[in-house]
């Protein structure tokens, strides 16, 4: 098959007739003119095509494009750059560009100058460039031209603009040197929206400061413009939508090198915070339990400063106060994540449930229905089972009990014997029974409501990110590999996802029992070196069980320390963990525990709110 050509006329007409969405066409397809997602575009470029003669090269011509644009840009991942717009759970999908031949690359080639609809031209010069010709460097320029063309407007930045600016820009970068002008010109493009921008604008400006940050090389002077800009916009802003602001001018005000100014904000989040826990108490009617995650965040901003810095602005007082208050809503706070019951039912019921929990869902809401779609174990009852449970089983006990890792190791073990059984004996009967309800959890519960929401929504990093920041569990500084590992997860990819997340839940504990001012460290009596208890530790101390419960204390413990249960962190620690290991159902477990604990505030601060603003933006027809 000989691909067209430009100046072929049979050809050009037929694309510019079926795929010239500017007119009424778009319209009825929804958005603004002209600017159309592509995978909404493929759906009408499908349609065209069975109506077209069979066999004919306008068939051909509308097939081809429809396949190219039917997958979802993630821009995030430059390797596999397209992701299918459908899974299924038996293993099957939808089409994706690595589908096509040499032969439909060549075609898309040659088809991509002809488009008039910018959003196709540029995905479709991607697609034939990505995965056909790399040395065709015109049309990598008609892809990063028609990305970076796309508005940079509110309504259709999370729709359609946001993901092919970033995928234009990493296209830019990848070009090296040669395309230095552009980027800058990009960079230019972003930075006079920001200066434009409107608290209507909302998180927009948020995403734009964090790109320029993260691509171009700004000024001191142009810096502290953007910093004030924003920093004037948050005065005027909702709380949340503040703090976020005012944390992205932090990051240009250290560019205009300004730290003072960059302290001074940090004490205004940290202000919008107790003011917004507060503004919870006054409320009453429950409201106290989210003014604690406020206050808890607060504590964590203000402590973070420099010792020097508090001391002049006599922030250390600040804080024991807001402990204080802490304490007094810390018991709410905890009730806040009570596991809840339900009876008893089949597999194949529990399945069918857990899809319709998240089915249809907003993805935030989505996501918090997934982190709550089990309770947590009662360790209490749980234990309580097992004596009962052991006691009536005399046979059995007469003889002794051992327990071996995969690599043949004995980790576990005890004699026979009767009477009372002993702690170690219950612990043993209790990690069994939470094995299995492990495995059961997250076959029936756990992974199809993800396979849902994987394939209703897509969890990009910047949301991700801004639930991290605002979540009282995430600790400063460890934003990043929170969204990350969580990120990891919500793509099917669970050895990333436990490799990065469990060691940040130690740092989690850790840093949790330093503010509870608790001694978090070890001291060799001979040298003075100091080292920080293990996560074992850390589970061990009462303080722990008094923050995190009980139930979830054992849960973390049998997860990650239990040498008969999982044993996720040592394993991890130590390379131990294997292939089979790392995709079982305690990986995914883990990551599912972790995501609860750190969504599950979040929503609590999130969900009294009469209009919550999530950072999202309205949902349109490519939503449903």
């Amino acid at each position: 098959m000989l691909p067209p050509t430009p100046t072929e006329p049979a050809t050009g007409d037929a694309v510019k007739h079926d795929v010239d969405l500017d007119g009424e066409d778009e319209d009825a397809l929804g958005g603004s003119p002209g600017w159309q997602n592509p995978e909404v575009v493929s759906f009408e470029l499908a349609r065209r095509a069975q109506d077209a003669p069979d066999g004919s090269r306008q068939q051909q011509v509308l097939r081809v494009l429809s396949q190219a644009s039917s997958a979802m840009l993630d821009p995030d991942d430059w390797a596999e750059p397209f992701r299918p717009f459908a899974e299924l759970a038996d293993g099957g999908r939808s089409s994706l560009p690595s589908d096509l031949d040499p032969d439909q690359f060549a075609l898309l080639a040659a088809l991509a100058p002809m488009l008039e609809h910018v959003p196709m031209r540029a995905r479709i010069a991607d697609v034939a460039w990505t995965y056909g010709n790399r040395n065709d460097s015109e049309l990598l320029r008609l892809a990063i031209d028609g990305y970076l063309a796309s508005p940079l407007e509110r309504n259709e930045w999370y729709r359609l603009s946001k993901d092919a600016w970033l995928r234009g820009i990493e296209l830019t970068q990848r070009r090296g040197k040669g395309e230095a002008v552009r980027l800058a010109g990009a960079v230019k493009q972003m930075i006079d929206r920001i200066l434009r921008g409107t608290t209507a604008d909302g998180f927009m400006l948020v995403d734009l400061g964090d790109i320029v940050r993260r691509v171009g090389r700004v000024d001191a002077a142009r810096a502290r413009q953007i910093a004030d800009h924003l920093t004037a916009l948050a005065a005027k802003s909702n709380a949340r939508f503040a703090r976020h602001l005012e944390r992205t001018a932090q990051k240009f005000l250290h560019v205009a090198g300004d730290n003072s100014a960059v302290l001074d904000s940090q004490v205004r989040v940290a202000d919008q915070y107790v003011a917004e826990g507060n503004q919870r108490i006054a409320a009453g009617s429950g409201s106290e339990m989210a003014a604690g995650h406020f206050f808890e965040k607060a504590i964590i901003v203000l402590t973070g400063l420099p010792r020097r810095f508090r001391l002049e602005h006599g922030i250390d007082e600040r804080v024991d106060d807001l402990r204080r208050r802490l304490d007094d809503n810390r018991q709410a706070t905890l009730e806040a994540m009570v596991a809840f019951e339900s009876d008893p039912v089949d597999i194949t019921e529990y399945v069918s449930e857990a899809q319709r929990t998240v089915s249809g869902l907003p993805r935030l809401e989505a996501l918090v229905r997934l982190a709550v779609i089990h309770p947590l174990i009662d360790a209490e009852q749980a234990f309580k089972d097992a004596r009962e449970s052991l006691q009536e089983m005399t046979l059995s006990r007469l003889f002794g009990r051992a327990t071996y890792a995969v690599d043949g190791r004995k980790v576990a073990g005890g004699d026979g014997g009767v009477g009372d059984p002993d702690e170690a004996e219950q612990w043993s009967a209790v990690l069994r029974t939470f094995t299995f309800r492990v495995g059961l959890t997250t076959q029936a519960l756990i992974t199809p409501a993800l396979d849902v929401i994987s394939s209703e929504h897509r969890y990009d990093m910047a949301l991700l990110r801004r639930l991290c920041w605002d979540s009282p569990t995430v600790p400063q500084g460890h934003v990043d590999l929170w969204t990350r590992g969580l990120w990891h997860g919500l793509r099917g990819d669970f050895p990333s996802a436990v490799s990065v997340l469990i060691p940040q839940v130690e740092q989690f504990l850790r840093l949790t029992l330093k503010g509870l001012g608790v001694n978090t460290v070890t001291t060799d009596p001979t040298t003075g070196v100091e080292m920080e208890k293990g996560l074992g530790a850390l589970l061990a101390m009462d303080r722990t069980t008094e923050f995190l419960g009980a139930d979830l204390r054992f849960e973390l413990r049998a997860l990650l320390i239990e040498q008969e249960g999982a044993n996720l962190r040592n394993d991890t620690a130590h390379g131990l963990l294997t292939d089979g290991a790392a995709w079982s159902s305690a990986s995914i477990y883990a990551w599912w525990l972790v995501l609860r604990l750190m969504v599950v505030p979040v929503w609590n601060m999130l969900k009294t709110d009469a209009e919550p603003d999530l950072g999202e933006a309205p949902e349109g027809p490519e939503d449903s």
